[in-house]
């Protein structure tokens, strides 16, 4: 006698997903909301899945051990302000071309640009999460900018830097370290072993501003 025949058949509906929530991704970070948004927004978080997630949460913060290092907190990406001869967009984000990140990163920032040369090294963070890193070689330019007055503040001037820089490495999937890579082969072995080190961590600066710095390590606490 033969046996019984039986069809399979999917079930209706869309199959279930292990995505997180966007509140529980910003819980396990320990991000806020705009934070996620923003990683979202900026295609270095392509998704909420669970096991994404979870890596990025383990993600160790790096200190500094023996000089201070400038970290730089980057915004979304945009257009770059009309008239700048130097770029097309500013920002960071992980559809803009390398060409396009190396030119938004490199300029022009209101710091203490001796540091920066000095450090040789420019990690640049999205929500906290080291996202570029640019090897420093000079000092490219300084100029005066007068800013405009707007309805909280006056008119005013300030000092601007823009700085001769590789693209060392790049993100392109936190949470996915095959995707972490190295960018430019001239960049000095040094500086790729410690940009390998850089890619995908979280910052532990807390000042704010676009540039900061990260903080000297303590005894007895890990560092990068």
């Amino acid at each position: 006698m033969s046996a019984p025949k039986i069809e399979l058949v999917a079930p209706d509906g869309e199959a279930p997903t292990m995505d997180l929530s966007r509140q529980r991704t910003a819980d396990l970070l320990r991000v806020s909301l705009g934070a996620v948004s923003a990683l979202e927004a900026s295609g270095y978080l392509p998704d909420r899945a669970l096991q994404r997630v979870l890596a990025l949460a383990q993600a160790p913060f790096v200190r500094s051990v023996d000089t201070p290092l400038p970290i730089l907190r980057q915004g979304a990406a945009a257009p770059a302000p009309a008239g700048d001869p130097h770029r097309s967009k500013i920002g960071d984000a992980s559809f803009m071309s390398d060409a396009e990140v190396l030119l938004a990163d490199c300029m022009w920032w209101r710091a203490n640009a001796a540091a920066i040369v000095d450090a040789g090294i420019l990690p640049v963070a999205r929500s906290g999460f080291i996202v570029t890193v640019l090897r420093i070689d000079d000092l490219a330019e300084t100029v005066t900018v007068d800013v405009p007055a707007t309805e909280k503040k006056g008119a005013y001037r300030e000092v601007r830097h823009r700085f001769q820089a590789r693209l060392a490495g790049r993100v392109g999937e936190l949470g996915n370290p095959t995707t972490y890579l190295l960018k430019d082969p001239t960049v000095e072995t040094a500086y790729q072993n410690l940009t390998g080190q850089l890619l995908g961590k979280r910052s532990a600066a807390v000042s704010g501003g676009p540039l900061a710095y990260l903080p000297m390590s303590t005894a007895g606490n890990p560092t990068i």
